[in-house]
């Protein structure tokens, strides 16, 4: 279901009897925000929202309508792009190809696909190479292989995990510390 606040938005402010600037005064929002979440260019994030329906005394509930039509523009595949990798932690490299099957398949039909399937690929594969050095490590010598190798495995999947959750709750995702391989076009 698709979120539509522009007009619930616009409707509430005139039945306020606010002008956009007023509005944006009263809530710390920009009035060009306004005007963008009004004429449904965006969909105002959580805060901002909870922002706009105090100054209006409203709940914020009221200015979130749904349309009845699905929406097809919304990327609800994110949460895939951080969670598939976690099947590399059984099945080597699968958490990269999984990733490239995914991100070759929707990083056209949305920027986020494209943002956030390039940056877990980057992490997966720099996450991947850092795993094989510490195999090898291993092998060479326990001792600093073998605690190098859970801790790549231990960080890999806390950011899978955490940035499944991030996805699913619509915040900005993270990845630290990874080799740009894919670049942007």
């Amino acid at each position: 279901m698709k979120r539509n606040s522009g007009s619930s938005l616009a409707r509430c402010r005139k039945e306020k009897g606010m002008t956009q600037e007023q509005l944006a005064e009263a809530s710390g929002v920009t009035a060009r925000t306004i005007q963008r979440i009004e004429s449904g260019v965006v969909t105002p994030q959580g805060q901002t929202l909870k922002l706009l329906a105090e100054a209006l005394q409203v709940h914020p509930g009221e200015l979130v309508s749904v349309d009845t039509a699905p929406s097809f523009s919304e990327p609800v595949l994110l949460p895939l792009y951080h969670i598939l990798p976690l099947l590399g932690l059984a099945l080597p490299f699968v958490n990269i190809i999984l990733l490239l099957i995914l991100w070759t398949m929707k990083r056209d039909e949305h920027p986020e696909y494209n943002r956030q399937g390039r940056e877990a690929i980057n992490f997966q594969i720099t996450v991947t190479i850092v795993i094989v050095l510490s195999f090898i490590t291993m092998v060479l010598y326990f001792p600093v292989g073998f605690p190098l190798m859970i801790a790549s495995y231990v960080v890999a999947a806390s950011f899978c995990i955490l940035n499944t959750i991030r996805a699913l709750k619509g915040r900005p995702v993270h990845y630290p510390l990874y080799v740009h391989f894919l670049k942007k076009a």
